[in-house]
């Protein structure tokens, strides 16, 4: 079982251990709203170990967009986004060309933070 965060530091998307901030935000149809603001840096550890790729890991891009993104900065304000489709499993990681399929249900986990 391959971890989200190992995928994202092995394409070196972003260095896991230079993150300071995890912010996820949901789209509306007038606006974004900021969901959860994590600056606990093994919060964050945590919260992105929860996730693990599914064996079959890359799929087709939907057309839908994500309705929710997992924005994830560093400590010199770099920046990822990843859009997440909680309907489909995925995350969508910008200029991967597929979706990653994830094990684990997204709205799940998040609540688990929200509590």
């Amino acid at each position: 079982m391959k971890k989200l965060i190992d995928f994202l530091e092995a394409n070196n998307l972003i260095q896991i251990s230079r993150i300071s901030k995890l912010i996820i935000t949901k789209r509306g149809k007038s606006n974004v709203e900021v969901i959860l603001n994590l600056e606990d840096r093994e919060k964050i550890n945590t919260f992105l170990n929860e996730f693990s790729i599914a064996e079959n890991d890359m799929k087709l891009v939907t057309m839908m967009a994500p309705p929710y993104d997992l924005i994830l900065e560093d400590s010199e304000f770099n920046s990822l986004v990843v859009g997440v489709l909680p309907e489909v499993k995925s995350f969508r990681i910008p200029d991967q060309g597929t979706d990653i399929e994830l094990e684990q249900d997204f709205l799940t986990i998040l609540t688990k933070y929200l509590n």
